[in-house]
């Protein structure tokens, strides 16, 4: 096959769609896909930053607590971020 026959056969086999500089309208389906992924993160987000008051509030009296449970309270957020996902009923 010759080059003009191989570049000749790549031209014709471009998608029948044709190409836009457009971008397609966002339909409502990914518009709540969006505030579901998004409230999702917030809930992440609330439960680490909820964490973190909590690890102030106990390393500082009149609530000291010892820093191994402090620690432990730390990674518990994480912990369930890891094993949360892989126990939740499908």
């Amino acid at each position: 096959m010759t080059e003009a026959a191989m570049r000749e056969a790549s031209m014709t086999t471009v998608a029948a769609r044709p190409v836009s500089n457009q971008a397609e309208a966002v339909g409502c389906v990914q518009v709540c896909v969006v505030l579901v992924a998004a409230l999702g993160f917030a809930f992440d987000l609330g439960e680490i930053a909820l964490g973190s008051a909590l690890s102030g509030v106990f390393s500082a009296p009149p609530h000291v607590v010892a820093p191994s449970q402090l620690s432990w309270l730390l990674a518990a957020t994480y912990v369930g971020a890891i094993i949360g996902p892989a126990a939740w009923p499908r």
